[in-house]
């Protein structure tokens, strides 16, 4: 007499494919955890390249003389010339060639302003809202 399954007994190859994808399943926290972490390594060691760095920060120098700017990656910028400090202020990019500037208490030039900058290659140009353009070298 042939030997017929249980009723309660699945056949062979489905318990089969269901031990595979319980085992898939079980796998899928390990995965999404090596992938998170892939993802925030590469984040971290992009954030941290030379390349990564925003070219606006820095000191430079006006090429026609006179005042000089400090941009700092805490947002501050200062305005001066050989004797010292003139003015300073916060400054928040906007985008990739433009940013605001704050000027708070004392200053010439106001209150805030947008100014289109451009850095690279040890220059940066500075354009402000009255379409005046100042042209600056890297010291620092």
């Amino acid at each position: 007499m042939a030997h017929e399954p249980r009723a309660t007994q699945a056949p062979l190859h489905l318990a089969r494919r269901r031990n595979h994808a319980a085992r898939t399943v079980s796998r899928v926290p390990a995965i999404l955890a090596a992938v998170l972490f892939l993802a925030v390594q590469l984040t971290a060691w992009t954030g941290c390249s030379p390349g990564s760095r925003d070219p606006l920060l820095g000191k430079w120098e006006n090429v026609d003389g006179g005042d000089m700017l400090e941009f700092l990656a805490d947002g501050t910028v200062t305005n001066s010339d050989r004797d010292g400090p003139l003015f300073g202020g916060k400054y928040e990019r906007l985008d990739g060639s433009r940013i605001n500037v704050n000027f708070g208490g004392p200053s010439p030039l106001g209150a805030a302003r947008e100014y289109v900058v451009r850095a690279g290659g040890g220059g940066l140009s500075i354009t402000g809202p009255d379409g005046t353009t100042k042209t600056y070298r890297r010291i620092e």
